[in-house]
């Protein structure tokens, strides 16, 4: 009787239900994870099972998973680990608003599989995964049927399952090269520039033909208007191949910018800021399979683009300073300042630096004149042109500086004052003595001179100014 009893248990045990034979017990798949499965003959199908997807009841199995905050492809893998000519059917129903503990319908399938073979899905050969489109942060159901598998216990599959970010998801880049072709036309392109300088998408018209969003690659926008389009290797002799061509655009941290646009219609991408990293993503229905994929953008770029320009008050000095993303046909760059906007004297000039990538630039001015000063930047390019790319304004930086002009009458002090007003000049010696206390008037703008009374020796200047600022200046007389 024990042994009778020992061999009933072992019995059922071999015969039990997997833990997530309807859909009230489904397992949760992970983002990055795996599970091992099994549709056991000891499955049972559920009282109102769809079946949409399979065309009658089976036993079959029940998962569930949630997509993350950004996604918009997720890929889901399953591997027959028992017996390689064992079939199989997957459906996964959604999106729902909360995690799914109830039986989905048939009108809430968004993929049906009714037959993948051994490691094979969508009866590829090769391909054992299926990208789907998900929503952000909804929920999904999976349900996989074992069908037909040979030998004893004909109807279970033994397989693993797997849910991975898709390799060309918005925020899980495998391409990032996206080459640009430095022209506004494809006139002069050949297929060797773009296999000697951008990356290779490899794609099947079988495994990539349920993601909306398939193929995401990243650029950095040299231009505000810009193109893309792409070279490709295929197998389809002297027919067509590319049935459509959808795509989108996104910022660099995944917000859709535009899309879905139909690129037969369009390819222009507009709005952009030089400088900035995109995201370009489309999806292409094919007539046959593809060896090759190369994308591109193109668009001619600036001669220079200016991602920073500043210009602020280091003491007595001023500091200009820019930082450029692109410089093309570039021979010089020439930094001026002004009290007026109209009349311009140089302050420095900068040859561009030879080294690849972002370039940041700074320059000075030493003796600033004015308490308001406009500076800007000219770039100069190898053709001869000169263009002002960038302009600001400095405010209460820098002191009047009293110009101090030698002849052989005695000396003179000469400045411009920069608004009118009552003005008070001072003069003492570098042991104390007060030399000279004159208050006077002027108009801004207006050259002044005055006679000092000074010999061979040190001396402090002082000006008040209407504004009630002090300038000061030290000079010296040999």
């Amino acid at each position: 009787m024990k042994r009778v009893l020992f061999l009933s248990l072992w019995a059922n045990l071999l015969l039990a239900q997997p833990p997530n034979d309807n859909c009230a017990n489904a397992l949760q798949l992970s983002i990055g994870s795996c599970r091992n499965g099994q549709t056991t003959q000891n499955a049972t199908a559920q009282g109102g099972e769809p079946t949409a997807c399979f065309g009658t009841v089976g036993q079959s199995v029940w998962y569930w998973f949630q997509a993350g905050a950004t996604d918009s492809v997720l890929r889901l893998e399953i591997d027959v680990t028992n017996l390689p000519n064992c079939t199989g059917t997957l459906a996964i129903y959604g999106p729902y608003n909360s995690a799914p503990n109830c039986m989905p319908t048939n009108a809430q399938a968004i993929h049906c599989d009714i037959d993948f073979l051994g490691t094979a899905v969508s009866g590829n050969n090769t391909s054992h995964y299926v990208d789907v489109r998900v929503q952000p942060n909804r929920y999904y159901m999976v349900q996989v049927r074992g069908f037909n598998c040979p030998g004893p216990g004909d109807r279970y599959l033994n397989f693993n399952i797997c849910l991975r970010r898709a390799c060309n998801h918005c925020g899980n880049l495998c391409l990032t090269n996206l080459c640009n072709w430095p022209s506004n036309s494809t006139a002069g392109l050949t297929f060797a520039w773009l296999d000697a300088n951008c990356g290779s998408i490899y794609f099947s018209p079988y495994a990539d033909q349920f993601s909306e969003v398939q193929f995401c690659m990243s650029f950095t926008a040299v231009n505000t208007t810009m193109w893309h389009n792409g070279g490709h290797e295929n197998y389809c002799g002297g027919g067509g191949n590319l049935t459509s061509l959808t795509w989108w655009l996104y910022n660099s941290s995944c917000g859709l910018i535009s899309g879905p646009t139909d690129f037969f219609s369009s390819n222009q991408m507009t709005g952009l800021t030089p400088g900035q990293t995109y995201i370009l993503c489309y999806r292409a229905e094919l007539a046959c399979p593809h060896v090759r994929f190369i994308p591109f953008t193109y668009a001619a770029p600036l001669p220079v683009t200016l991602v920073e320009y500043t210009a602020r008050c280091m003491g007595e000095a001023v500091e200009i300073r820019w930082t450029t993303a692109v410089e093309e046909g570039v021979e010089s760059f020439r930094v001026e300042r002004s009290l007026n906007r109209q009349t311009w004297e140089v302050v420095a000039e900068q040859a561009p630096y030879e080294h690849s990538g972002p370039k940041t630039y700074r320059v000075y001015d030493l003796h600033p004149t004015g308490k308001v000063i406009y500076y800007r930047l000219v770039e100069r390019t190898t053709s001869g042109s000169e263009k002002e790319i960038a302009l600001m304004e400095v405010n209460g930086c820098g002191r009047l500086r009293p110009e101090l002009q030698w002849r052989q009458d005695p000396p003179r002090l000469t400045f411009t004052p920069e608004v009118g007003g009552n003005y008070r000049l001072v003069v003492y010696s570098v042991a104390g003595h007060l030399l000279l206390d004159l208050p006077f008037s002027a108009e801004g703008g207006e050259t002044q001179t005055f006679p000092l009374p000074i010999k061979k020796g040190v001396y402090l200047v002082l000006l008040y100014a209407p504004t009630g600022e002090v300038f000061q200046e030290r000079i010296a007389h040999w």
